[in-house]
């Protein structure tokens, strides 16, 4: 038997010696990296789902990772056969949702970010001399998936959209073990991740950086305190806040909002660009429900409505005569894919849409229109479970009714949802 490794769905066929980078730079897969390959920038992380023993031992520049991560360029293949397969932390572009709410708040802002003859200005002050466009980035930084648009700042419109999964998962799943990894390690490690994957993500855009002059975060606490390098110990214990609310509350600051420079956080945008994470709603409803608050215009509104932002970290808004009552509650990565035995996140080879007929016979649509299924992504794994239950092969309690701990799709390699997944996505 030969040595094979498949890295993000390709494969090739391996001798004893090479790096998992050599052999993804071989495959055509790009990994992040910025320190030429010598485990310094520890960018190059990649999730290992079989044939870890067939690899070297830890390196001393690993012992940050958690179990079945590595370093693409210090995990070497230490064995004459078997299979290795592992894929990068951005895998391909993701399948993001491109529209959905078509109305937006009615809000009358003077613009920050301005043009007077050549100069840029900045809040009315000259910033640099630039006549090229005024752009700007919205950025959603979930915890399992980081979303960028590329605005421009003059008419309003999108210019572009990228999207990849996000690097911090190698300290935890879920917002409270980033904390407790953020706690035990020094140095930190996952601001340094995110960091440099959204630099690339930005250097990737079809734009000249240096036009990209404001940055506006939007994400649940613990994500935008660590994309600040603020300490996130707070928010993991009672009464579970941020630094910033207790700073807001002895007077040391105005808002819990964060303002820093493209500069400071070494982002390829003009060097004075400036990036804002958005103001907290309290706890753990952070800037990302403060960010659809300001999408739908429902502060101030008299309507009886809801707000809910299902992910990880999971926020729930209520507005009822004029009173806003939040809640958060961990959902955990099962509805993006995660800690489900073939979840993945919206990548192309996923299963996106599933349909059970009236004869019984199950239908489903992978994005990209690949011929073949790798997994099932948080939308494909919603509608199977309606599915599943709406053709009697699953009762309410979330036991399957064939006898079985597993239903497997037809026609595709073992892609399957077992009890434990169903488990997982009720909790």
């Amino acid at each position: 038997m030969s040595l094979e490794i498949k890295v993000n769905g390709k494969s090739l066929s391996a001798r004893r010696g090479p790096s998992i980078f050599e052999c993804s730079e071989e495959l055509g897969v790009h990994v992040p990296t910025s320190c030429n390959k010598n485990g310094k920038c520890r960018e190059c992380i990649v999730e290992i789902s079989e044939g870890a023993e067939l690899l070297s031992e830890l390196s001393s520049e690993e012992e940050h990772l958690g179990a079945g991560f590595r370093l693409a360029c210090r995990a070497c293949l230490e064995a004459d056969s078997g299979s290795i397969t592992c894929h990068t932390m951005r895998r391909a572009r993701m399948r993001i949702e491109e529209s959905g709410w078509i109305e937006t708040a009615d809000v009358d802002l003077a613009p920050a970010v301005s043009r007077d003859g050549g100069w840029v200005l900045l809040d009315g002050e000259p910033l640099t001399k630039n006549p090229g466009p005024l752009l700007g980035i919205a950025l959603d930084l979930g915890t399992t998936t980081v979303v960028l648009r590329l605005l421009d700042l003059e008419s309003g419109k999108q210019v572009a959209t990228a999207s990849f999964e996000n690097p911090q998962r190698f300290g935890g799943s879920d917002v409270m073990a980033r904390i407790q990894y953020d706690s035990d390690h020094p140095g930190r490690l996952l601001q340094r991740t995110l960091l440099s994957y959204l630099a690339h993500c930005i250097e990737d855009l079809d734009c000249d950086p240096a036009t990209i002059y404001e940055i506006i975060v939007a994400g649940n606490t613990t994500m935008r305190d660590l994309l600040f390098g603020l300490d996130v110990s707070s928010v993991g214990q009672r009464p579970y806040r941020s630094t910033t609310e207790h700073e807001l509350e002895s007077g040391l600051r105005k808002s819990t909002g964060i303002e820093s420079t493209a500069k400071k956080l070494r982002l390829p945008a003009c060097p004075q660009a400036r990036v804002i994470g958005l103001p907290l709603v309290s706890g753990h409803v952070g800037a990302d429900a403060a960010a659809c608050l300001l999408a739908v215009g429902l502060a101030g509104s008299e309507d009886l409505a809801a707000i809910m932002d299902i992910g990880t970290n999971t926020e729930l808004i209520v507005n009822g005569g004029g009173r806003l009552l939040a809640a958060s509650c961990p959902a955990g990565p099962a509805f993006e894919g995660g800690a489900i035995s073939c979840g993945m996140p919206g990548l192309e080879g996923a299963i996106e849409s599933v349909r059970i007929d009236a004869e019984g016979s199950l239908s489903y649509k992978v994005i990209g229109d690949s011929p073949r299924a790798e997994g099932i992504c948080g939308s494909g794994l919603v509608e199977l479970l309606g599915e599943l239950l709406r053709s009697g092969r699953m009762d309410r309690l979330g036991r399957l009714t064939n006898e079985a701990d597993r239903f497997e799709l037809p026609g595709t390699d073992s892609v399957y949802l077992s009890e434990e997944d169903i488990s997982q996505l009720a909790q």
